[in-house]
């Protein structure tokens, strides 16, 4: 009965022994063993450094700052999340865009409709808890629907600005509707200078920033942060009346002449506005498009398709010319060139 006695002792002590030598919380959660004599066993401090320590301390400026700039942002608009909720996206778009949980399931596989989905946000670009770091889900290359992009950590701005669309090839008739054309944010395509309707007695060329920007959109549009509404997780370039020109006027850009203004660095944006309204004017006059500007259903040769694709693709650009002004001119003389034949036949 004696030893009987003793064998709780003996199990009591032997579950002391264990809890010492198992991790406690903190090296599960930062797979480090912090002892009370502040030495770490296992040395892998790095982990919470680059990581836990930006959120998870009394002051976290790094991680606050970019929340309130994303905030002003348009990936924090809930317009977007509007045209997917309950995966009623349109017929034009799809929920690996316009939302966090969509686009995240894209990476992996194909999108599923989401009940509540949530808005474009930190974890959409950053998976800190699984990686523990804020590296970014992917700057694997992007497909698009003429060649690729591959332009580093903004690959992953171009797996959602990109056309879904590939230009009508020669010789078919196309069937036009209100929702029909390369995307609402054609900006990989048109910074590469691809994915147009080209016709092939025509020569394309492209504008400087296609090869002197090699990391492309965060160039500029994270190139600094003014306050919380221009550059850093905002990516605004244009915001509350100011412009963001940082990224404009660094070395090897426009330093020598030093940009004010975005949207008049040079005449050829003017030019490429002027021709953007003609070539409006022209689509409006053959029926392809209506007094308030949108698109009919209608059927079209390829070649009147290709003019509105070229209206669509470089009104979706959205830069006015800032991104490939050369290839956006070209674009647009393609458009009207036809569009005067056809009206004239």
């Amino acid at each position: 009965m004696k030893r009987l006695a003793f064998l709780p002792l003996l199990a009591l002590a032997a579950l002391s022994v264990l809890i010492c030598i198992l991790p406690g919380c903190d090296e599960l959660v930062t797979r480090e063993n912090f002892h009370y004599d502040t030495t770490f066993i296992d040395n892998t401090i790095y982990e919470y450094d680059t990581a836990c320590v930006l959120c998870h301390k009394d002051i976290s400026d790094t991680v606050t700052v970019a929340v309130r700039q994303w905030a002003l942002s348009g990936h924090a608009s809930g317009s977007l999340v509007d045209v997917d909720y309950q995966g009623e996206n349109s017929a034009a778009c799809g929920p690996q865009c316009h939302t966090n949980e969509g686009f995240v399931q894209s990476l992996s596989g194909s999108p599923q409709a989401v009940l509540f989905p949530t808005e474009i946000g930190c974890f959409t670009c950053h998976a800190p808890h699984t990686t523990r770091d804020f590296s970014l889900r992917t700057t694997e290359a992007v497909s698009l629907a003429v060649g690729s992009f591959n332009r580093g950590n903004s690959n992953i701005c171009a797996e959602c600005h990109r056309s879904t669309l590939a230009p009508p090839p020669d010789g078919i008739e196309v069937a036009i509707t209100p929702d029909w054309g390369p995307h609402f944010a054609t900006q990989a395509d048109m910074f590469i200078g691809r994915g147009g309707f080209e016709l092939p007695e025509s020569t394309y060329t492209n504008s400087q920033h296609t090869t002197a920007s090699t990391t492309a959109c965060i160039d500029c549009h994270q190139s600094a942060a003014d306050g919380f509404g221009l550059g850093g997780h905002s990516l605004n370039l244009e915001f509350a009346g100011e412009q963001l020109v940082e990224g404009c006027n660094a070395t090897g850009c426009h330093k020598d002449a030093p940009v004010v203004d975005i949207f008049t660095v040079v005449a050829g944006q003017a030019q490429l506005a002027d021709s953007l309204a003609n070539l409006k004017t022209l689509l409006q006059t053959a029926g392809i498009l209506d007094a308030e500007g949108l698109q009919v259903t209608i059927s079209l040769s390829s070649d009147s398709a290709g003019a509105l694709y070229n209206y669509l693709f470089v009104t979706a650009d959205g830069s006015s010319g800032s991104h490939n002004l050369a290839y956006a001119r070209s674009l647009v003389n393609t458009a009207l060139e036809v569009m005067r034949r056809t009206i004239v036949e």
